[in-house]
């Protein structure tokens, strides 16, 4: 996956690759998917099953906002993160663009 984030997703057990401050970064300590592996969080379709187990992984996860807020921030354009995939990402980008030019 040319340009992915996934050996920097908490599911890789990995460190950030975008500086955010060590505060802001503490969060992966936490996250539901830490060593879980990468591979469920990057599948190969963002509509297989495997979006939908780690998903599942991510409703259950006491830092899935900050996760998110993250994937927004490193503009992560790969992956499942924050219970969203890459082209849901996408799309609230451009639903924020929207409002803030109406």
């Amino acid at each position: 996956m040319e340009g992915s984030n996934e050996l920097g997703h908490p599911a890789n057990g990995a460190g950030a690759n975008v500086d955010l401050g060590e505060a802001r970064q503490r969060w992966r300590e936490d996250a539901q998917c830490r060593g879980l592996g990468y591979s469920l969080f990057f599948p190969e379709s963002e509509d297989g099953p495997e979006v939908e187990k780690a998903k599942s992984i991510c409703a259950v996860c006491p830092v899935v906002t900050s996760c998110l807020e993250y994937a927004e921030a490193a503009r992560e354009e790969y992956g499942v993160w924050g219970g969203t995939t890459a082209r849901e990402r996408r799309q609230m980008r451009r639903r924020r663009r929207r409002r803030k030019t109406a």
